[in-house]
């Protein structure tokens, strides 16, 4: 199959195969996920960027890789699809994720499950996990 070619944002012809995009012949960068524009974009405000790494700095360990287990799944999860794979109880995980939600406001409630309040932040909690991290959580 060959790829297929678009324009990006800021109008760069992109070749997307496979799940990897080209803005050149020779170059080659993986997608993080296909639902998560990329924070390093040029469309992205540096002050943007500093305000949302000052909010992911003032959250405490387990609370980021809960949110970065979080973001494997795209901008909405599940709470419940999140205790599998951390392997302990909904009830757990789901008082976990409304307290950040309460305090943070960096997701949101939704019926059946959670959404980042931005999909900028989704991608840098996917951004933060270790390879071998996301590798597991694709597995389960």
């Amino acid at each position: 199959m060959l790829p297929a070619r678009c324009r990006s944002r800021v109008g760069r012809a992109v070749f997307v195969d496979d799940g990897y995009v080209r803005s050149e012949p020779g170059e080659i960068k993986r997608r993080p996920h296909p639902e998560i524009p990329r924070v390093d974009d040029d469309d992205v405000p540096e002050t943007v960027r500093d305000a949302i790494h000052q909010r992911l700095d003032a959250l405490d360990e387990a609370d980021r890789n809960l949110l970065g287990l979080a973001s494997a799944q795209g901008v909405t999860f599940k709470g419940v699809l999140l205790a599998q794979t951390l392997a302990q109880s909904t009830t757990r995980t789901l008082r976990e994720l409304g307290d950040i939600a309460r305090r943070t406001r960096l997701i949101d409630p939704l019926p059946e499950g959670f959404r980042f309040a931005h999909p900028l932040l989704a991608e840098l909690f996917y951004q933060l996990l270790p390879d071998a991290k996301r590798r597991h959580v694709h597995l389960r």
